[in-house]
């Protein structure tokens, strides 16, 4: 981890929002604040977020674009936790 991204990230958890910086695509944000909130720990390898340093989800940040070990109960949760995310922003934003 890089000085900067350590910094961010304990900027963030004092109740900073510069972890925010690493991500300019505004649903990356809202899913990461939202795993953030359950998790701790959950981090940003460039625009990627990562949760428990085992689950990755890449940019647009649906469930399809969740990695990881199929087998590992992060990996299905963070799925679960994903899905239930967009399907609860797209039923209150209507485009």
């Amino acid at each position: 981890m890089t000085n900067s991204i350590r910094r961010e990230m304990s900027l963030f958890e004092n109740g900073g929002v510069s972890a925010l910086a690493a991500c300019l695509d505004p649903e990356g944000r809202k899913l990461f604040l939202a795993l953030a909130r359950v998790i701790k720990d959950v981090s940003w390898s460039g625009q990627n977020i990562r949760v428990y340093n085992e689950v990755t989800i890449t940019p647009p940040y649906k469930v399809e674009n969740v990695t990881g070990d199929p087998e590992s109960q992060s990996y299905s949760y963070i799925r679960k936790f994903v899905e239930h995310h967009w399907r609860d922003n797209v039923s209150t934003h209507h485009h």
